[in-house]
């Protein structure tokens, strides 16, 4: 993705996963943020690579604008996956 200048980092590693019950939460595990990472990677990349062939960041006047588009998708990827982690 360098190619397109988008560059996306990798999650803190103190992120928080949601229990069952309202208002529970705690910091995922290593192995939990290992699984995390193998699974939002790919899908970040592959997302922003389909959004890039399809013109989509075209739309978007500025870098500033493109860099929050971004952190949008991302951040939408990221916490879907991070809705399968339950305790």
């Amino acid at each position: 993705m360098s190619e397109n200048e988008v560059f996306v980092g990798k999650p803190q590693k103190g992120t928080k996963i949601y229990g069952r019950k309202a208002g529970e939460e705690r910091k995922m595990t290593p192995e939990e943020y290992t699984k995390y990472l193998e699974a939002t990677g790919p899908a970040i990349y592959k997302e922003l690579d389909r959004k890039i062939k399809s013109g989509h960041f075209k739309r978007f006047k500025t870098e500033k604008e493109k860099k929050a588009e971004v952190s949008r998708i991302v951040s939408e990827i990221r916490e879907k996956e991070k809705r399968k982690f339950k305790f």
